[in-house]
Formats: C-alpha cells, structure tokens, sequence
C-alpha cells in the first residue's frame, strides 16, 4: 500500500460510494489513510458514511452527492477534483436495465447509459489528460462487468452487456496508448457479486457471488500489471467451458438467453406483458 501511495498519491476518487464494490474500495482505502472523495447519488447515506469513517478510520473523507447521469454533475466533480488532486480514479458507479429490449421505455436505457458509458468516459478522459498534461503517475480503474466477456450479444440484457463491452474496449486501448506515460489504467469485470446491483436490476443472487473486496483486492493486485482482469474465479471457470463448446452460433446465443433469463428470475422481470399491443379491429 506504501508502494501505492508514493506512485498515485494519497487522494483517491470513488464513484458509486455508497454500496457494494465502491464502498469496499471506500473501506478499504479508508483504513489506509487515504483521503477518498466519495461521490453517489444517495446523498443521505453518503453522509453516514463519511461519519462512520471519520470515526473509525485515519482517513480524511469527502463527499460529493449528486447524479452521474447529469453533465453539470460531472462539471462540479472535475471542479472540486481541483482542490484535492486525486491520482486514483476509481469509476464504479453503474447499474443495469434487464429483461426483453422493448420491455422497458428509450429514457430508461437513455438514462443507464448515461451513468454506466458517459460518466465513465467523461471521467476517465478528463483525468487522464490531467496526469499526462501535469506530467504526473495517476491510475484509473474502471469497474464493468463480466458480461463484456461473452463477446457476443446477451437476449435479455442487452443494451446493458454492450455498454460495459464498450468501456471495456476503451480501458483496454487506452491502457496501451497511456502506460508510457506513467498512467495506469485497468478494466475490472466482476461476475456475480454480492451487492445491491441485484436488487437494483431485479436479478436473483446467484450461490457463486464474489465478495466485493475480493474486486477491490484483484483491482489493486493487477493494476500497472494487466489491461484486464475478471476476478470471479466461478465466472472465469464457466465463461472457459462455454468457449469450449462446439455448438452452432444460434445454440450459444440461446444458451446466453437462458440463462440470463433465469437470473432475472421472476416473470415481470423478463415479460411483455406490461407493453399493450394495438388493438386490430
């Protein structure tokens, strides 16, 4: 950790703070003596936070509330960036919309998209070009998902899936194109992992979830050394047998489709029901 902070520096920035991965990365940090900007949109939980971790922690802790979906939102974060200097950003806030494409209304997707693509790559480009134009080390951690490693589209998860294999490929260039510059960026796809994405999204919990600070720890064990990594060693097991399978295209998608509909579990999670059909007389 001693080798972490004489390379990035003592101030770290978390998005999506307030629950599951971003608040294990925020813990553990904490305990650390980091200084952590924590930024979410559950400003009241946020606040408890920040008090349960002055006390408990010698960390020196600040908190940012507001919605990643609004760019004026990301201006503010950038401007308050200024005054404390982070060289570790660490994007993890996302959340998914599942089940059938035209199941949900285009400002649902508009919306997560925003959050999940946008902010991220607002993020990442701005502090990106801070360290290369200052001249300083500075690490970047972008938090995606396992779904990215399918390659291929996933019936009922779709718009989803894509996002996060966009920001993975972009993690992955960027990697490349910044590491002579003594700029560190990762790709972190986690599998199933015990947070509240689940209940955000309306999947079931699956038995093989992660703990969220077994992604914290991946994150930090493999950053400077990887482009890449998926930390749910379940996950990595499975996704290998899948590749293995000497099955039609159309068969593999329809495995895909099963089995993210099982996730999704109950009925009005993954139906068409609530999407009324034109009467024809």
């Amino acid at each position: 950790m001693a080798e972490l902070r004489e390379r990035y520096g003592n101030c770290v920035l978390v998005t999506g703070a307030s629950s599951g991965i971003g608040l294990a990365f925020a813990h553990y940090l904490a305990t650390r003596g980091f200084r952590i900007i924590m930024v979410s949109d559950e400003g009241k939980k946020l606040h408890e936070i920040m008090t349960e971790l002055k006390r408990t922690t010698p960390a020196d802790i600040h908190i940012l509330p507001g919605d990643l979906a609004d760019r004026k939102f990301l201006h503010r974060i950038t401007a308050a960036c200024r005054k404390y200097d982070p060289g570790i950003i660490i994007n993890n806030a996302g959340y998914g919309v599942m089940g059938y494409y035209i199941q949900h209304g285009f400002e649902e997707y508009e919306r997560m998209l925003a959050v999940d693509e946008m902010a991220m790559i607002y993020l990442t480009h701005h502090f990106a070009r801070e360290f290369y134009i200052h001249n300083r080390k500075g690490a970047i951690i972008n938090i995606t998902s396992a779904n990215n490693y399918f390659l291929k589209g996933i019936p009922f998860s779709s718009v989803y899936s894509a996002s996060k294999n966009m920001v993975k490929n972009v993690t992955e260039a960027i990697c490349y194109e910044l590491k002579p510059y003594g700029i560190d960026v990762i790709n972190v796809s986690p599998g199933p992992t015990d947070t509240g994405f689940q209940d955000k999204a309306g999947t079931n919990r699956l038995f093989w979830c992660e703990s969220p600070m077994n992604v914290v720890e991946q994150s930090f064990k493999y950053l400077g050394r990887k482009s890449s990594i998926l930390t749910n060693p379940y996950t990595r097991a499975g996704l290998a047998l899948y590749r293995l399978l000497p099955l039609p295209a159309s068969v593999k998608t329809g495995l895909r489709a099963k089995f993210f509909r099982d996730i999704l579990g109950k009925k009005e999670h993954s139906s068409l029901d609530g999407v009324k059909k034109e009467t024809v007389s």
